[in-house]
C-alpha cells in the first residue's frame, strides 16, 4: 500500500487521487491545487511565492515538493501601465 502524506497531486490526464490513492485526498496534509510554478513552458519549476506548495502556505507540512519559491508574483501596477489608444498610436507615428 501507498501512504502519501504532504503531497499535491494535480493536472494528471487519467485525473487526482484516483485508484489506489483516491482515499488519501485531503487527509495527512493531502491535496490537490495547482501548484503555481515559475514557468513551466521554460522549464522553471520554482514555486511562485503564493503557491500553496510554498513553506509558508502549506500549514505544517513545509515545503511540498522537490522545489522552493524561486519567483514572487507579478504586479500589476509593476506590469501594466496604462496609456491612451492615441498616446500608443503616437509611439508609432
Amino acid at each position: 500500500m501507498i501512504n502519501l502524506h504532504c503531497s499535491d497531486i494535480f493536472g494528471n490526464a487519467g485525473g487526482d487521487w484516483v485508484g489506489c490513492i483516491a482515499d488519501q485526498s485531503g487527509q495527512n496534509g493531502n491535496f490537490c491545487a495547482d501548484p503555481l510554478f515559475c514557468d513551466l513552458s521554460a522549464n522553471d519549476c520554482g514555486l511562485l511565492a503564493a503557491s500553496p506548495c510554498a513553506p509558508e502556505n502549506s500549514g505544517s507540512c513545509g515545503a511540498v515538493g522537490a522545489f522552493p519559491v524561486g519567483c514572487a508574483a507579478v504586479s500589476v501596477d509593476s506590469a501594466v501601465k496604462t496609456k491612451s489608444w492615441g498616446a500608443i498610436k503616437a509611439l508609432y507615428r
